[in-house]
């Protein structure tokens, strides 16, 4: 026992190194991983900003999907619709926006046969009205024309659906 004595008298540094050592070394790895922690703390509440921010601006986003499954659906039902009466369709929206002067009295559809009939103030505004039917791919190009009616100024028009090589598709 007096040699470790000895030995410790002899080699005080060596021996206050040796026990001393661990203790400072474990106290740097304490601050130093304290810092490392606030460090990444930091960084914590900094993508924590960062991800309220982001959700935040993709609200108005989350709904996107739901809008376009609901826009889609319409754009279906409106093509049921006028999917297998495409050409009746068109028909009627070129006549909602008649020539002035023409007023319609009678229109019947009967599979690919369409009559028109009504009155017209001159020939001019019927003129407009078959040109527009003959230049469209509704009816039968060039096989349009009216003939008179019974009372002045009235007219019958009979129409075929022209079946193009794209109104199937």
């Amino acid at each position: 026992m007096q040699s470790i004595l000895a030995f410790i008298k002899n080699h005080k540094f060596i021996v206050l190194i040796t026990l001393l050592g661990p203790l400072f070394y474990n106290s740097w790895l304490y601050y130093d991983y304290r810092q490392k922690v606030a460090a990444q703390r930091e960084v914590n509440a900094y993508l924590e900003t960062e991800i309220f921010e982001t959700e935040r601006w993709l609200e108005p986003i989350k709904d996107l999907d739901r809008l376009k499954a609901e826009l889609l659906a319409r754009i279906e039902i409106s093509q049921g619709l006028t999917g297998p009466n495409r050409k009746k369709f068109q028909l009627l929206v070129l006549l909602s926006a008649l020539p002035e002067g023409i007023s319609l009295q009678v229109l019947k559809m009967q599979e690919a046969e369409v009559n028109i009939s009504g009155t017209a103030t001159s020939t001019a505004p019927l003129a407009q009205l078959v040109d527009t039917l003959n230049k469209t791919s509704i009816c039968e190009s060039g096989k349009v024309y009216p003939k008179p009616g019974k009372k002045p100024g009235s007219f019958l028009i009979n129409c075929y659906f022209g079946y193009g090589y794209y109104d199937d598709i």
